[in-house]
């Protein structure tokens, strides 16, 4: 987990969970993970982890603090990642609802919140929600209400051109592979955060880029 002495807590999160955005309040403001080097302006290398082993020097009365998100739109979210960076999903899946089918059932054990955040604590103290971000990161006991975030970042979700799916589908499979998120955390199958992410299904068609007139244009001299 990462951690900050300054202020004696500890902080996990689990991938897509909008935790770039806390690590980087807590990267200027708390002194999080003093160990980890800054990157030089140019380069870029993550500054917290999401390990979720209780930090070595940390005391166990160190406050608890999680970040979490909503089990459909972080899935969507993770799909959208996978494409990219081809993590766990079965390569060649055409949209979030097509991974979620093709995928091992391992994996939704593998990632869900509830059973990560709770595997070596005593308790959690406060949760950092990526739909009301602001309002939990102000209300942890050593942020100021004065303190001004400008742009903050949720956690990115764009869906490619194209990408469609049955919504209704989607969020009942969801409701059953992450059910443990659902009943503890306290999301609703239903709840509706689109307003918050661009994570609706995309019906715009893919870009396709215009044939290469150049030699149309300039045509080959005969020899």
């Amino acid at each position: 987990m990462n951690y900050s002495h300054k202020y004696k807590f500890v902080w996990y999160a689990p991938p897509k969970v909008a935790s770039r955005s806390t690590a980087a309040v807590f990267r200027e403001y708390c002194d999080l993970n003093p160990t980890i080097e800054t990157p030089p302006h140019g380069e870029n290398w993550p500054v917290f982890t999401h390990q979720n082993n209780w930090p070595d020097g940390c005391p166990r009365d160190y406050l608890h603090i999680v970040s979490i998100r909503h089990p459909y739109y972080r899935w969507i979210s993770y799909w959208k990642h996978d494409v990219v960076d081809r993590t766990m999903l079965p390569s060649g899946t055409t949209d979030p609802l097509d991974a979620m089918k093709k995928a091992d059932p391992g994996i939704f054990n593998g990632i869900e919140q509830w059973r990560i955040i709770n595997n070596d604590t005593d308790g959690i103290d406060y949760f950092i929600r990526a739909e009301s971000w602001l309002d939990d990161i102000k209300n942890l006991p050593f942020i100021s209400n004065d303190l001004e975030i400008k742009n903050p970042n949720r956690g990115r979700l764009l869906v490619p051109n194209g990408v469609t799916w049955d919504e209704d589908e989607l969020r009942e499979l969801c409701y059953i592979n992450f059910k443990n998120d659902y009943e503890n955390l306290g999301y609703g199958k239903w709840d509706n955060f689109d307003h918050l992410w661009d994570s609706k299904p995309n019906t715009t068609p893919p870009f396709v880029p215009r044939p290469n007139t150049f030699s149309n244009i300039f045509p080959k001299k005969s020899k």
